[in-house]
């Protein structure tokens, strides 16, 4: 099993690049499962931030938003 940890999602080139690499082909490709309940241990997170990250609004863009 091969994991990338980002704090913020993929947010630049160098981390997208990292990412095909350990998928071994594009993005748009592969398949994806969010788990927005890790979200509950975060004081500033809860339905909104959870709504947004399944839902890949803007501000959760770089983390479940990538094709």
């Amino acid at each position: 099993m091969k994991l990338l940890l980002t704090s913020g999602g993929v947010t630049n080139p160098s981390i997208r690049s990292a990412l095909v690499r350990l998928l071994g082909k594009p993005i748009d490709e592969c398949h994806a499962l969010c788990v927005p309940t890790a979200q509950w241990g975060h004081p500033m997170c809860g339905p909104t931030s959870v709504r947004g990250f399944t839902a890949a609004d803007p501000l959760w863009q770089h983390l479940s938003g990538l094709g």
